[in-house]
């Protein structure tokens, strides 16, 4: 498991050509700045010290700042919050959940962090939208590639009866979607 959080570091510093502390610490996150000293052993740490190192380094545990965490690419908050007991599932007030999060920065990394730590590919958000949904209007196709092969339904519905293909943004997403028997 420790591996799988060097992964998801690896590449978030790759993609942002950074090294050593976080995309969060680039942008002059001081909570995130105190996290990344040890992101690497993250899962070594128990619910109860994942935390209290929150609480240290002045990061609020709750569902909001969680979400926040995950939009912002702060991937070592993120750990530390699944960590300390927060599933990738918890909501926010808008019913958005991290995969949602992840999927509306297209931020493909921490999608996969996301459902290695069991997201739900299928979750709705208060107007039954799904990540899927969220994904189809980034033009990112990989993030919409990666839902699909996770299992993603293509024709779920939001309240106005728009599936994912309604919202798709250029065509790799539409053919994407189209491919996965999106109608």
């Amino acid at each position: 498991k420790a591996d799988n959080i060097k992964e998801i570091l690896t590449a978030a510093e790759k993609s942002q050509g950074i090294s050593g502390a976080s995309p969060a610490a680039q942008a002059g996150s001081t909570a995130s700045v105190q996290l990344a000293s040890s992101s690497a052993d993250i899962e070594k740490l128990s619910p109860a010290e994942a935390r209290k190192k929150l609480e240290a380094s002045n990061v609020q545990y709750n569902d909001n700042r969680f979400i926040e965490a995950v939009s912002k690419n702060e991937t070592e908050a993120v750990a530390l919050f699944i960590r300390a007991g927060l599933h990738p599932n918890t909501k926010n007030a808008d019913g958005v959940n991290s995969l949602m999060a992840a999927s509306k920065e297209g931020n493909v990394e921490m999608m996969k962090f996301l459902l290695s730590k069991n997201a739900n590919v299928n979750a709705k958000d208060k107007n039954d939208a799904t990540a899927l949904m969220i994904a189809a209007e980034n033009p990112k196709p990989d993030a919409v590639k990666l839902l699909i092969e996770k299992g993603a339904d293509v024709n779920a519905k939001d309240k106005k009866g728009r599936n994912s293909l309604n919202f798709a943004v250029n065509e790799d997403v539409k053919k994407a979607l189209s491919a996965a028997g999106a109608k």
